[in-house]
């Protein structure tokens, strides 16, 4: 079509074909660098690009700069470190275009002026890290940088994170950038509980901390509770009891407390890997005797603690290790625990022996294996 030309990139001033492409003959040299960019990872502040032995400016039309319906472009690497910065205002227009990063190679006069930034951060809003002076204190500026990204309020300054206005827009664009509004906001827990009730996590930005904004984050995520400066027993047991695992974070007077325990290996079992206390471990298994599978290491082989969950269920068995069932087969004689226990443990050479011992029935399959 009239409106198409293809571009064949070569390398150097060789003739070996880099990329191929068909462009837009109203397309500019920026356009066709960028394209370049996507096509073989070469960044355009690395590229040279040549037409006819003739450079190629990034603000030229390639229309107008190419002639024909196909056309070849010699592309030469640049050490961009030795480039100039860009000084050219129309040339920078046209690269904030499609890259507002680009602002981070222009000269700091241009960095200092309000349109080139603005430009820069409406197609990319964290390029408002390039701007100079106090234009990260421009309102509009990081209004539109932060519609862009919300992640641009990270490079905000001091004065428009401290304007309530354009804090909450942020805020309810994107909650975690609570970590970079002024100091102001984070003394405020009347100001923050509207957001740590929607992201308990938020708790971890707070500079002064109520019970009830402790309470209302770990409600929201139990997991907060990491972050709770003064917790009582009462936020502790809304923690586990929202996330088991917020055990992990509870202090020793509430970790070793029964309430706290049963509470969070209730609402999930795998809390029980959390408890150190063995008498708990007890306590918990025979409420629980699923999370047996959960305890720590030590526990799987201690007869006292795999007893307790047997009682409970058998099949909890199923988890105990080699020691607990030798000590088990001698503690139940009258049962048959080979048919609650693990494959590996059924066919384990000590553990059909100890049965065998006792006089109890051992499955011909099982005497199969051990004696394959």
């Amino acid at each position: 079509m009239d409106d198409r030309i293809k571009v064949r990139v070569l390398r150097g001033l060789s003739s070996r074909v880099v990329a191929e492409m068909e462009m837009d003959k109203r397309a500019l040299v920026f356009d066709l660098m960028m394209a370049i960019k996507r096509e073989i990872g070469l960044h355009y502040r690395r590229q040279r690009l040549l037409y006819d032995q003739q450079p190629l400016g990034e603000a030229q039309i390639l229309g107008e700069a190419l002639s024909g319906p196909e056309a070849e472009v010699s592309l030469v690497h640049v050490d961009h470190r030795k480039l100039e910065l860009i000084s050219d205002r129309d040339t920078l227009q046209v690269m904030l275009k499609s890259d507002g990063d680009a602002l981070a190679f222009a000269t700091k006069d241009l960095r200092s002026e309000r349109d080139m930034v603005l430009a820069a951060v409406t197609q990319r809003g964290t390029a408002l890290r390039h701007a100079r002076g106090e234009l990260t204190n421009d309102e509009e500026i990081v209004e539109r940088a932060v519609a862009n990204d919300a992640m641009a309020f990270g490079y905000a300054g001091k004065v428009t994170r401290k304007a309530k206005d354009l804090v909450r827009k942020v805020l309810e664009a994107d909650c975690e950038m609570l970590r970079y509004v002024h100091t102001d906001f984070l003394n405020d827990p009347k100001f923050l509980m509207q957001y740590i009730e929607r992201q308990g996590l938020l708790l971890k930005y707070a500079k002064r901390q109520t019970k009830e904004l402790a309470l209302a984050a770990v409600a929201q995520n139990g997991l907060a509770l990491e972050f709770c400066k003064r917790p009582d027993l009462s936020i502790v047991e809304t923690a586990v009891a929202q996330n088991g695992h917020a055990l992990r974070f509870a202090k020793k007077e509430f970790a070793t407390n029964l309430t706290v325990v049963l509470a969070a290996v209730g609402q999930n079992i795998h809390a029980l890997k959390h408890v150190v206390d063995k008498d708990l471990v007890c306590d918990a298994v025979r409420e629980y005797p699923e999370a047996l599978k959960f305890a720590r290491s030590e526990y799987l082989a201690d007869a006292e603690v795999v007893s307790a969950a047997f009682d409970a269920d058998k099949s909890s068995l199923r988890y105990a290790s080699k020691p607990a069932v030798l000590e088990m087969i001698s503690r139940y004689p009258d049962d048959d625990l080979l048919q609650y226990a693990k494959d590996s443990i059924r066919v384990d050479a000590d553990v059909v022996a100890a049965v065998d011992s006792k006089g109890a029935c051992v499955d011909a399959d099982v005497l199969a294996a051990v004696q394959a």
